[in-house]
């Protein structure tokens, strides 16, 4: 509607066309990671190097004044409210902005790609009751629980048998991609860079 064609690219958040109405995001990691892919290199196999030369190419996109504003969680107000028309999002937020007034809203995965987020149940080491953490992980991960925690928070579950229970009892979101991403979009999602060990964190930090 603002530019006379679809969003498809990464490359959109650097079009003059948005200047000052493209939000990015203040975490370090999500920020790094969408520089890495805008220039074709992978996240998940990057080079303390890549991470420079993406902090370049985000530098550039800063100093033109095409950022609005660098965002916590707020970013998804900005654009609700119309501050910015192009932002780096999750999904989940999409989502719910869709069902809470917002249906003009849109989530692309554009053709360099997505993050895939993931958040991890651990058992710390020294746990005094890691039998315990054990039955509640794997009573967290049954599907008729997982489709329950799904419809609540409206985000990807790591469950795929959630998914016909939902499709029955609240299909809005058993049958968004959003929720349950296509083959499509899956082979579009990318890992984060995972720090072999403390060494190498400090190493590239230092």
């Amino acid at each position: 509607k603002l530019t006379g064609r679809e969003i498809t690219s990464v490359n959109d958040l650097w079009d003059p066309k948005f200047k000052g109405h493209v939000g990015m995001m203040s975490d370090n990691t999500e920020l790094g990671s969408v520089g890495l892919l805008k220039l074709g290199i992978e996240p998940s196999s990057s080079t303390r190097a890549d991470w420079d030369k993406a902090a370049k190419v985000l530098t550039q996109q800063r100093d033109q004044g095409l950022v609005r504003q660098y965002y916590d969680q707020s970013y998804i107000k900005a654009l609700e409210n119309g501050d910015t028309w192009i932002t780096q999002a999750w999904s989940g937020d999409i989502f719910q902005a869709n069902a809470s007034g917002y249906p003009h809203l849109k989530f692309v995965v554009p053709k360099e790609g997505v993050m895939h987020w993931t958040d991890n149940m651990m058992i710390p080491l020294h746990a005094k009751h890691p039998v315990d953490a054990l039955k509640w992980m794997n009573f967290y991960y049954q599907p008729k629980i997982a489709a329950e925690v799904a419809d609540w928070v409206n985000y990807v579950t790591p469950v795929p048998d959630a998914k016909p229970i939902l499709v029955k009892s609240d299909p809005s979101v058993g049958k968004s991609p959003l929720v349950f991403p296509t083959k499509a979009m899956g082979a579009k999602a990318h890992d984060y860079y995972t720090f072999k060990n403390y060494s190498e964190f400090n190493a590239w930090n230092n």
